[in-house]
This record gives structure tokens, sequence and C-alpha cells, in this order.
């Protein structure tokens, strides 16, 4: 049961500790029952998780990720799109991050490949813009506050 690692893993999980193999950050996200079960079975695995997870962290946000993968004219297909989203408020970012990749290959599993790829690689590219997606959800939160302040006067 388990493979190689296994009883270094479970160890570590007993003693309290991290294991090597565990990310030190975690990255929270919404999503839709597919794409929660994908991430749930591979996790994230982009160049800049750790950036992006400290990041995210350091100014309450989370991911939000939609898509959908499927097999259309002899080509599986995926799509995702991700934004960020504060968590304690619920205000998302106007800005987003869409990739879909196709494959030759039309099967259920290479589709949730590229499902796979594409929900990464379009999470990678907020970690290059994390400052932006912070931005605009300051300034959705201002007109917001705005917009509540003036409906009580």
């Amino acid at each position: 049961m388990g493979g190689p690692g296994f009883a270094a893993i479970a160890a570590a999980m007993l003693a309290g500790q991290p294991s090597a193999d565990a990310p030190a950050c975690e990255i929270n996200h919404s999503a839709s029952p597919p794409i929660t079960e994908v991430l749930r079975d591979r996790g994230f695995a982009f160049e800049s998780y750790d950036r992006l997870c400290a990041a995210l962290r350091q100014h309450g946000l989370e991911l939000t990720i939609t898509g959908t993968s499927g097999i259309e004219l002899e080509r599986a297909y995926g799509w995702a799109s991700v934004t960020t989203r504060r968590a304690e408020t619920g205000v998302l970012s106007t800005r987003e991050h869409l990739s879909t990749y196709l494959d030759m290959e039309a099967t259920d599993a290479v589709a949730a490949d590229v499902l796979y790829e594409a929900i990464n690689t379009a999470a990678n590219l907020i970690a290059d813009e994390i400052d932006q997606h912070v931005q605009s959800i300051e300034a959705e939160e201002a007109r917001l506050r705005e917009a509540f302040a003036n409906l009580r006067r």
C-alpha cells in the first residue's frame, strides 16, 4: 500500500511535520466539482506556485477557477479561467487568465490532462500579475463601500 516514500510521508504526518513532498503553502480555491476533483487528485503543479501561494496568503486571496473539458471534433479539449477573490469579502478581481489546450487524442483521460494543464497555465500567469489583481480587488471594494455609504444617506 502506498508506494516509495509512503512510510516517510505517514511518519511525518504522525509526527505533525510536513513531508518533503507536501507543499509548504496551500493555495485555497473555489471551483466546480470536476475541477475540484482534478486538483484533489493531482494538486497544482506550476513554476510560480510558491510565489503565488505566499502572495495570496499575504493579501487574503484565493483562486476562483472555472473551466471544462471534453471531446469535440475528434480532439480532447480543456480550458480554464482563473481569477482571484478576497476570501473575507468574496470580491472578485476584474482580471482573469484564460488557458485552452487541445490534443489530437480524443479520450476522456486526455481531456482531463489538458484541463489540468489549462488550470496550471492560467494560475501560473496570475503570479506575474498579482499586484494588478490586488489593485483590482481593492478598487472594487472601495467602489462597493462608496455605493453602500450612499445608500445610507
